[in-house]
C-alpha cells in the first residue's frame, strides 16, 4: 500500500475545490492518508475559507522545484527516488485519471493536476457539502448583497469570464460569445417570468455594455480575485445559474443544494471542443455557443 498521497493545491479557487475533492476520492478509494501541499501561486489559497478537515502543508521552493518540477531531468528523478516519491501528473482530463487507480506500493505519491471531473465527487457529495460550507459570515458589504439576492423571488447567477481567457488564447477563441448568454437568458425568462439576474464577471464593463439594458439585472462588483470566495457564496445563494466555461461558476452552481435548480452551461467548453461529459452534472442543460437559439437549451 502507498504510504501517503500528497495533492498539490494551486491555481484558482475552482481548481482548488476539484483538487481537494480528488484527494478525498483517493483517500476513500485506497484508505490511505492524504495530505495537501499548498503552492499558493500564482493564485491565492482559499480553501481555508471553507470548513475543510484535511491537513494542509505549505510547499517550499525546494519541494516545488525538485519534487513537483515539471522538467523530467535525471537529477530530479534521482531526488524523487532517494525520497521514495512517485510523481503523478494528470494525463486524462475530465474523468478519473487511471494513474490514481493503480498507486505504487511503499512509496509516497505526489499528485499534480486540475482533476476537473464530477466523477471525483462520487460517493463524497454529503462530505463535500459539509466541508465546503463557508467558515465565516460575509462582511458587511457582502451581507447586504446576500440579503438582496434572497429578497428576489427568482435570483439567477450569470457568470461571464473574459480577462485571462482573452490573454491566454489567440484571438480569444475560448471566450464564450454573447449569443450563448442571449440563449441562456431567454431560456430562463421563458420559464421564470420574475427572474432577476446577478452578473459576476472579471469584465463588468463588457457585460454592462452588451447585456440588454431592459434586463432585470444587478452587477456584483468589488470582491476581486482576493475575495473570490465571497462571489462564490453569492452565486450559490441564487436559485438558478447560467455558468461560464469556468470551474469557478461550475462550483457556484454545484454548491447550491436545491435539487430544483436550473443550471445552464455551454455546449462547447473551449472553442469548438464539446463540453466534456465529466463536467455535465445530471439535470444540467447545455446551450448553443454558436447562435442565439430561440429553441432554448437542451
Amino acid at each position: 500500500m502507498v504510504k501517503t498521497a500528497y495533492f498539490l493545491i494551486y491555481a484558482g479557487l475552482g481548481n482548488q475545490l476539484f483538487q481537494y475533492a480528488a484527494g478525498l476520492y483517493v483517500e476513500t478509494l485506497w484508505g490511505v492518508p492524504v495530505r495537501f501541499h499548498v503552492q499558493g501561486h500564482p493564485r491565492p489559497f482559499m480553501l481555508n475559507q471553507f470548513m475543510i478537515t484535511s491537513p494542509m502543508y505549505p510547499v517550499g521552493h525546494w519541494t516545488s522545484t525538485m519534487l513537483y518540477g515539471s522538467k523530467p531531468t535525471a537529477f530530479k528523478k534521482g531526488i524523487r527516488r532517494i525520497c521514495g516519491v512517485h510523481l503523478i501528473d494528470e494525463t486524462e482530463q475530465y474523468k478519473v485519471d487511471s494513474q490514481l487507480l493503480t498507486l505504487p506500493v511503499e512509496r509516497k505519491v505526489l499528485a499534480r493536476g486540475f482533476w476537473q471531473s464530477k466523477d471525483y465527487l462520487h460517493g463524497l457529495v454529503t462530505r463535500l457539502r459539509s466541508e465546503f460550507r463557508f467558515r465565516n459570515q460575509p462582511d458587511d458589504i457582502n451581507a447586504v448583497r446576500l440579503a438582496d439576492i434572497k429578497s428576489k423571488a427568482c435570483p439567477v447567477s450569470l457568470h461571464i469570464r473574459r480577462g485571462d481567457y482573452l490573454h491566454h488564447a489567440a484571438n480569444g477563441e475560448i471566450v464564450l460569445p454573447l449569443e450563448y448568454y442571449q440563449t441562456a437568458i431567454k431560456t430562463i425568462q421563458i420559464q421564470f417570468r420574475d427572474a432577476h439576474f446577478f452578473v459576476f464577471s472579471d469584465d463588468l464593463e463588457w457585460a454592462k455594455s452588451h447585456l440588454p439594458a431592459s434586463l432585470p439585472i444587478s452587477f456584483v462588483e468589488g470582491n476581486g480575485e482576493e475575495r473570490a470566495y465571497e462571489d462564490l457564496r453569492l452565486m450559490s445563494a441564487c436559485k438558478h445559474h447560467i455558468i461560464a466555461n469556468s470551474t469557478f461558476s461550475w462550483w457556484g452552481a454545484w454548491l447550491n443544494p436545491d435539487p430544483a435548480k436550473i443550471v445552464l452551461m455551454p455546449q462547447s467548453w473551449f472553442g469548438t471542443m464539446p463540453t466534456p461529459a465529466g463536467l455535465i452534472v445530471d439535470g444540467w442543460k447545455t446551450c448553443s455557443t454558436r447562435v442565439a437559439s430561440p429553441s432554448g437549451c437542451a
